[in-house]
């Protein structure tokens, strides 16, 4: 009679404890199985704290400033291509600072005796400066916010272009009593291109993975200073242009954000 009533308290006990045991692994399960059914889109991403973060992005670059004295500076396209890579670090949850560089593909050329035609210039000399590879570095800090997968990024800094600097000489050709040339310097010409910059950006970016976004980033760029043109005739006169065509345009391109603490 005892063994009768024992067995029916052990069946109940192993029952009792076998839900509890199965009931954790059971929700486990569910909720698996549900994350795994949502969208990809409804995935929770969380932002990184402090990230470190590198840009390459490539596109058009449109100039936005006027040609000045293109008989001396040359003329710039109004459309070039601009590859950039940007650095940069957060120091708190949504500001940061960075450091990127461009290139700059361009092509612009006229030549010097277009201005002086009575004048003798080396072969090949341009007043342009013809396909030219121009580099760009700059600093500045940054802003982030993030909601999900969609991440808002500002910024603002400053930099500096160059194009680089050069002389030329002009001469006078003429011909000797015996027929021969004779040159006598005409103009002597000192020119540099290039201008420190304020810039402004906005980029918009989505995470594909936890460390990769595509991003699609808008970048200004206002000239602090001037390219410079020196010109000094026989007589000694001095004349000096200025000109803010550089350093002067708005840039939109596409590429890729790496992200990581």
């Amino acid at each position: 009679m005892r063994h009768n009533l024992i067995t029916p308290a052990i069946i109940k006990f192993t029952l009792i404890a076998s839900i509890l045991v199965c009931s954790p692994t059971v929700q486990a399960q569910t909720t698996d199985i549900t994350t795994v059914g949502q969208p990809v889109d409804s995935v929770v991403m969380t932002p990184f704290k402090k990230p470190f973060f590198l840009d390459i992005t490539i596109g058009p670059s449109i100039k936005t400033g006027s040609d000045e004295h293109i008989e001396w500076f040359g003329k710039r396209q109004p459309v070039s291509y601009e590859w950039t890579c940007r650095i940069g670090k957060f120091f708190t949850r949504h500001w940061g600072g960075y450091f990127d560089s461009d290139l700059h593909f361009s092509h612009f050329r006229r030549p010097w005796f277009d201005n002086y035609p009575a004048l003798d210039f080396s072969p090949g000399t341009q007043c342009g400066l013809g396909y030219i590879l121009k580099i760009t570095l700059g600093i500045g800090i940054t802003y982030r916010f993030e909601h999900n997968r969609w991440q808002y990024f500002m910024r603002g800094g400053v930099g500096i272009q160059g194009y680089g600097s050069e002389t030329w000489d002009g001469y006078l050709k003429q011909d000797d009593q015996n027929g021969e040339n004779r040159y006598e310097s005409q103009l002597k010409i000192d020119r540099k291109i290039g201008a420190k910059y304020a810039n402004t950006g906005i980029t918009l970016g989505y995470r594909v993975t936890k460390s990769v976004s595509w991003i699609f980033d808008i970048n200004y760029r206002y000239p602090l200073s001037c390219s410079k043109v020196t010109l000094t005739n026989q007589e000694g006169e001095i004349t000096h242009l200025k000109s803010k065509a550089w350093a002067n345009d708005i840039t939109l391109s596409v590429g890729i954000r790496i992200q990581a603490d």
